[in-house]
């Protein structure tokens, strides 16, 4: 550091030198090597992604690669990417039965498990874009997010359920083994996504304290994701 702060001074000075009526403000302190570094080399972060895909054909993509694979575990429950694929499957057939079409946003109220997998997917594929709500939300908020969003449904669990009842809304049971959506194809439905379709919005409190919906397309959604499997060098 004190090295880096001498080439400074020996810059500051020669800019003085080399024009004795520049202004202050003018003046250089970054050295010609230390500007291509600053302003090139850390710059360089230009990457290919295939953002021409959607989470849902690179979803189905590894599924035909490893089939048999463990794609999630919670404690002692795994799941492997085909089963992961036909349960997901089964959810959106259903909710394409119950009117999902492309960019319709649909509430899903879960803990993390792998139902909630299991319906971020589903929504996914149904050409859906997935609205997050916790169960412990004020029903204000919660009510305020559903009427917005005008989801036909919500996907939810046995213990979140009743919350969402209580509300007046439909619910589709994603943990109980007669839920609907088991009665389902577990072949995949037609993928109807784009890179610009709408994969989610959150919901902030808003600046006036309303909540407000930020919509992420999958275009966007798969550039910060794969930026993060880099980031964090994820084989």
């Amino acid at each position: 550091s004190i090295l880096r702060m001498l080439d400074h001074y020996q810059e500051l000075l020669g800019s003085i030198v080399e024009d004795r009526k520049c202004l202050i403000s003018d003046l250089s302190i970054v050295t010609k090597t230390e500007s291509i570094v600053l302003l090139e080399k850390f710059n360089a972060t230009k990457v290919s992604y295939p953002l021409e895909e959607t989470f849902v054909s690179l979803f189905e993509t590894q599924v035909r690669k490893s089939p048999e694979s463990i794609a999630v575990v919670l404690g002692d429950v795994s799941m492997s990417y085909q089963e992961l694929d036909e349960r997901s499957n089964q959810v959106s057939h259903y909710l394409q039965t119950q009117g999902v079409v492309r960019d319709c946003l649909v509430g899903i109220c879960l803990d993390r498990s792998v139902s909630m997998l299991v319906g971020i997917l589903g929504i996914l594929k149904s050409g859906g874009a997935y609205v997050p709500i916790k169960r412990d939300y004020p029903l204000s908020r919660i009510s305020h997010i559903l009427e917005e969003i005008g989801s036909p449904l919500v996907l939810t669990d046995q213990q979140s359920a009743p919350v969402i009842r209580c509300l007046g809304h439909e619910v589709l049971i994603l943990d109980s083994s007669d839920s609907l959506f088991r009665e389902c194809p577990v072949t995949a439905v037609v993928d109807i996504t784009v890179p610009d379709s709408l994969a989610y919005v959150i919901y902030t409190s808003g600046s006036t304290g309303v909540p407000k919906g930020a919509m992420i397309e999958h275009a966007g959604m798969l550039n910060h994701l794969l930026l993060m499997i880099d980031e964090l060098d994820m084989d």
